[in-house]
């Protein structure tokens, strides 16, 4: 009984402090700000002023109170995380569920509560790790320590202004990062320039393994329209998540013997949300195999903060191209 009462104890704080920020993060996320560092940083910054008013109340703001917001901001987020991690994963599919449109909706609302989750979880621990750093510095130039009430003064200002300033990217009238980007894969293909030209006439949707943890995110599922890659083709991709599906429509819009270049018209997919895909470009190259297929994706990022969408959406884009080329590559050299 004591042990319950104990951890309940411990626990309270925390879930406190998640009360809060759920309820901030669910209010921006009915606004135009949902994009934004409003969205994905201030939630942070909400944890961690809780704390700060838990701690009040409990009588905790003594030297080194800082260092202690900070841990507990941590440990919230990876609560957080953990908790709707598990959720996400473990929920059944809607067609598992057979609940329809409300399942779709819970399973929406879960994908996005576990990239916030992960977003805060890793500036938390960023913030902790640097705080660490930076008193035992202070510690060893200056003599202080990072129980100085100073040091907690001056820490708790620094990154609330820190996770403040963070908050505002995204935010029309603040400001913003450059959101275009692309990704290129490259494989040398054992096969003529016309048969890595036929193989690209047909699209497939190329099965490929991923983790059971990343089978939440989307990914295409069936090529509902394939006229080929002749000038003004049209190519229309069914892409599925656990947050729902929406099909990605491409044309041809530029082609050389050994170039082809698809422009995106409309993307009403789960992955639209955030990035526009803006154009893939399949280019052909000599190579000492035979041929060199080259597969690029540009693409425009649509949320904020940049330092973690920036390298995600690369990642992913890779990702993408690398599976394209690979199934290219694979389906030309079978006709060799």
């Amino acid at each position: 009984m004591i042990t319950t009462l104990s951890a309940a104890t411990r626990l309270m704080p925390h879930l406190f402090a998640l009360a809060i920020s759920m309820i901030y993060a669910w209010h921006v996320s009915q606004s135009g700000f949902v994009k934004t560092g409003l969205q994905f940083t201030a939630p942070l910054l909400v944890i961690l002023i809780s704390h700060f008013i838990y701690a009040a109340f409990q009588g905790r703001l003594v030297a080194g109170y800082a260092g202690l917001l900070l841990r507990r901001s941590l440990q919230t987020t990876l609560l957080l995380f953990v908790a709707i991690f598990l959720s996400e994963i473990l929920s059944p599919t809607p067609s598992q569920a057979n609940a329809g449109q409300l399942a779709d909706q819970i399973l929406s609302v879960l994908f996005c509560l576990v990239v916030l989750a992960a977003v805060i979880a890793v500036a938390a621990g960023i913030l902790y790790g640097a705080y660490l750093i930076l008193a035992a510095l202070f510690r060893l130039l200056v003599g202080g320590g990072k129980d100085d009430r100073l040091n907690d003064m001056a820490s708790i200002a620094v990154a609330a202004s820190v996770l403040a300033g963070a908050s505002l990217e995204g935010v029309p009238g603040a400001y913003t990062f450059k959101g275009d980007g692309h990704s290129t894969a490259s494989y040398p293909v054992a096969a003529t320039l016309e048969e890595v030209w036929s193989a690209m006439q047909t699209a497939t949707s190329p099965e490929f393994p991923l983790p059971d943890a990343l089978d939440m995110f989307p990914r295409p599922v069936a090529v509902l329209i394939d006229e080929g890659t002749v000038l003004g083709a049209n190519r229309v991709v069914l892409i599925k998540g656990r947050e729902g599906e929406g099909r990605l429509h491409l044309k041809v819009t530029a082609q050389t013997d050994r170039q082809a270049v698809f422009t995106v018209l409309s993307d009403s997919s789960p992955t639209g949300r955030w990035v526009a895909f803006k154009s893939l470009t399949y280019t052909i190259k000599d190579d000492l195999a035979g041929a060199r297929l080259e597969v690029r994706l540009d693409y425009e990022r649509l949320l904020a903060p940049s330092w973690i969408f920036s390298p995600m959406v690369e990642s992913a884009a890779h990702l993408a191209a690398s599976v394209l080329a690979r199934d290219t590559k694979e389906r030309a050299e079978a006709r060799g």
